[in-house]
């Protein structure tokens, strides 16, 4: 793939990509990790589409910036699909990539054609989850990343999979205390802030999936549950011995879902 780098607001922003006549397909990761999280579905997925795949600000590539709530990260993937000239495309995002993909349909809803929320939802934080992202902010501001990165990988993946990709999960850990301690504190007062997306999601006139593990114990089954009652939602995924990070666990079938519903309809381009 392509990398490119362009200014947004004043940060040096990093993305990749591979363009061709295919439907496009922008892959947006999550909290803690960075664009190589998608590296292993890339062979497979740009055989049938054109992909983006950014850094979000302060991850990867992409420089610290100053802000970090859903709207503005919105605004930065919009001005990546601007500057390639793209008006329709198919967003995917992991879990708070999938909070970035509710703002962005909010904000600019002619531009996406299809929307697959893996590992995420559409609801705001209850008032534990909130306290808790409180409680990391003051750890990561007084102690680093280090401990923290260790703590929550043990989160992110199923036991069985944890356990027995022990050299994998030491590669992503160093990926994640890599970067500014800074970016995880805002990506956390982000996610603090974001706004309930329920009426989003009840208003849209695209299809949306939602994929999730069925060990994610990150993502409440219920709440999983009750966006999917949703008129707008075309296709749901619970998947066996899956946690909160498919594109590894589970390869495979994250692909397949993904690839299909990309190519259900497929008048994007």
């Amino acid at each position: 793939m392509e990398k490119k780098t362009f200014d947004f607001d004043g940060i040096a922003c990093t993305y990749h990509i591979e363009k061709s006549d295919k439907p496009i397909i922008f892959l947006v990761h999550g909290y803690c990790c960075d664009s190589r999280i998608w590296e292993k579905l890339i062979p497979s997925l740009s055989a049938q589409f054109s992909l983006i795949v950014p850094d979000l600000i302060g991850y990867g590539e992409s420089e610290l910036g100053k802000h970090y709530s859903m709207e503005y990260l919105a605004d930065y993937i919009h001005a990546i699909a601007v500057r390639e000239g793209i008006e329709a495309y198919h967003y995917v995002g992991h879990s708070m990539g999938g909070y970035i993909g509710l703002a962005y349909l909010q904000k600019y809803p002619t531009y996406l054609k299809k929307l697959t929320l893996l590992n995420s939802h559409c609801f705001t934080d209850s008032a534990e989850k909130s306290t808790n992202r409180e409680k990391t902010i003051t750890f990561l501001a007084r102690h680093g990343s280090n401990t923290y990165v260790n703590e929550i990988y043990k989160s992110l993946f199923s036991k069985a999979f944890y356990q027995s990709h022990a050299e994998l999960i030491e590669e992503l850990k160093l990926r994640a205390k890599s970067y500014p301690v800074e970016t995880l504190i805002q990506s956390c007062r982000g996610m603090i802030d974001r706004k309930d997306h329920s009426d989003t999601l009840k208003n849209a006139s695209i299809p949306i999936q939602f994929i999730l593990g069925m060990e994610d114990s990150l993502i409440p089954t219920a709440d999983f549950l009750k966006q999917c009652a949703f008129p707008s939602v075309s296709s749901i995924h619970l998947i066996e011995k899956m946690g909160h990070m498919g594109m590894f666990e589970e390869m495979k079938a994250t692909f397949e879902h993904i690839s299909s519903f990309s190519s259900w309809g497929n008048d994007f381009k």
